[in-house]
């Protein structure tokens, strides 16, 4: 293959604290990526020493492309432009040492897919749709299984699902049936699911379905995963999806009175990595599981690419406990500009907790966040006590010894502030040492205000239920009532509409999403209502930033 390279060598680059340094060998990589694209996307990275080349291959090919650097250096840059689109490539950083070739660790990038990049957000609760910026945030009651057996039904060849706590029961639809009836239409179906939870589900299945058991012992945590991949490998890169979140196939974890949240990604190349980690569980890439080959909790390794681009947004995936899932926790805490809200259902981390307090001390004392009330039954933890102590008094409560279990595990940050780059952590990871060092578990963490407001949308709800109504709506939900953009993503004609302003009293400015001016724009208008056209936009993410003497308004908008 003849590549297209340019390297850029630079005196000074930022890079995450999510690195790996090498224990067989004295080459350390840092590598970090950006400007995701359909054929590529932009590598940097920093060594302990100079790099002298690189190698990279489509993962799962046996054909290594390679680039010798001209000029050596502790800190590159590679443009990579000849990818394909929902593909993963293994990078390798190589070097001269002691005259012996010293190779590092492999790192996978991922490229844009052609998926829709559609995301929906479910609760198996009541929410507070009047805190809302864009789309209302679902409210499913009591039909999460039928949901599920409804994505389950869409398969067309495979289904992977990797399952803590599935049981049968009269207040279920059937969700084995729907299992069943997939095999028996063809649709490839393979499970994996912890060996010590109560899984009766599983004897329901046909026993042709394939199906593996974590590994137990002083070792090995919890299979805690809740996820679904469907159609991984479709040719339609549209048919691909993953669902996963917090919520167990189980009646209180589904239908209440447990809290819960389900999140589902029609994108092809996440839906690929998630195949990965199922299949490094699974031991097989075939029908059947081969235990011998089967690795769960600290056998696992970090192979999966962690940063996307879908639907326009920055979306990053972490699994447990090969990833460091709770340095990302942290500096998802640490990214926070405004506020910070959290649910997490078990907080022992003492570093967590720090982290919250820390931001707090900062000057983000819009800092409210809620847990399962076995957090402040006596004893109480310590880190229960230093937060209520570390954060404004009123803000961080429990569930109060309210039937059920608030079983959620997000985070997000910035509600308040879209061009602060909310963004909201969410999965199966409890903030424990166990899930960081021992459970299997998996994390997103979503780039997109519109999805944040809709679990701040949630949590609204379960604070003032709790409280009996001591939160207010965040002023940047109010803002954004005043008016009404659609449809996102846009393909032609972007309509909005104001409630309480003349649209010819208004200017109109589109920006990228650092603030970068794009162009003016004049919008046909009638009364409070308008349109522009935005066939001369390229695609990708923008602010359509409204202002007059009175007030600003920011819609974030995609151009498909």
């Amino acid at each position: 293959m003849n590549n297209v390279i340019r390297i850029i060598y630079c005196s000074i680059l930022v890079f995450s604290t999510n690195a790996f340094i090498a224990q067989d060998f004295k080459l350390e990589a840092y590598p970090e990526v950006s400007d995701i694209h359909e054929h590529g996307f932009t590598l940097h990275w920093r060594s302990g020493i100079n790099t002298e080349w690189l190698e990279w291959k489509n993962r799962h090919d046996e054909k290594v492309e390679k680039i010798s650097l001209t000029e050596k250096s502790i800190f590159q840059k590679f443009e990579f432009i000849n990818g394909s689109p929902g593909n993963v490539y293994e990078f390798r950083f190589g070097t001269i040492q002691n005259g012996d070739s010293v190779m590092s660790k492999p790192y996978y990038f991922a490229t844009k897919s052609l998926s829709s990049g559609r995301i929906k957000v479910f609760f198996n609760h009541p929410v507070n749709i009047d805190a809302a910026t864009f789309a209302p945030a679902k409210y499913l009651n009591q039909s999460i299984d039928d949901t599920l057996i409804t994505y389950l039904n869409k398969a067309e060849s495979t289904l992977d699902i990797a399952i803590y706590n599935s049981t049968t029961s009269n207040s279920l639809a059937n969700i084995a049936g729907a299992l069943n009836a997939a095999h028996a239409r063809g649709v490839r179906v393979r499970i994996v699911h912890d060996a010590d939870a109560s899984n009766t589900m599983i004897n329901n299945l046909n026993p042709q379905i394939g199906r593996i058991a974590s590994k137990t012992g002083f070792n090995y945590g919890l299979m805690h995963n809740k996820f679904v991949v469907i159609d991984a490998e479709s040719n339609d890169p549209g048919k691909p999806m993953v669902w996963t979140g917090s919520t167990n196939w189980t009646v209180a974890q589904q239908n209440g009175p447990d809290e819960n949240n389900v999140i589902i990604v029609q994108d092809q190349t996440l839906a690929k990595e998630y195949k990965e980690e199922f299949e490094e569980m699974y031991g097989s890439s075939g029908a059947q599981p081969n235990p011998a080959n089967a690795k769960f909790g600290p056998d696992k390794t970090d192979n999966t690419a962690h940063s996307f681009i879908i639907g326009g947004k920055l979306v990053r995936c972490y699994f447990s406990p090969s990833d460091g899932v709770n340095a990302q926790i942290i500096n998802t805490i640490n990214s926070a500009n405004n506020d910070i809200y959290f649910a997490s259902m078990i907080i022992t981390r003492n570093d967590i907790a720090s982290a919250i307090i820390n931001k707090v001390n900062q000057g983000v004392v819009n800092t409210y966040g809620i847990t399962n009330d076995s957090m402040a039954s006596p004893p109480a933890p310590d880190v229960w006590v230093n937060m209520r102590a570390g954060i404004p008094s009123g803000q961080m409560i429990s569930k109060n010894g309210i039937d059920g279990t608030m079983h959620h595990k997000f985070l997000f940050v910035d509600h308040s502030n879209p061009n602060s780059d909310p963004q909201v952590l969410t999965g199966s990871h409890n903030w424990s040492s166990s899930a960081d060092s021992r459970n299997d578990e998996n994390t997103l963490i979503v780039h997109d205000h519109d999805v944040v407001n809709q679990y701040y949308q949630a949590f609204l709800w379960m604070f003032n239920s709790i409280t009996g109504g001591s939160l207010s709506i965040s002023e940047a939900s109010k803002i954004n009532q005043s008016i009404v953009v659609y449809p996102n993503p846009v393909l032609d004609y972007f309509f909005f509409e104001f409630k309480d302003e003349e649209v010819q009293k208004l200017n109109f400015i589109i920006t990228d999403l650092t603030g970068k001016y794009i162009s003016i724009i004049q919008p046909e208008i009638n009364g409070k209502k308008g349109y522009f056209d935005t066939s001369s936009l390229a695609k990708g993410v923008y602010i359509l930033n409204i202002s007059s003497q009175q007030s600003i308004y920011n819609a974030r908008f995609i151009k498909q």
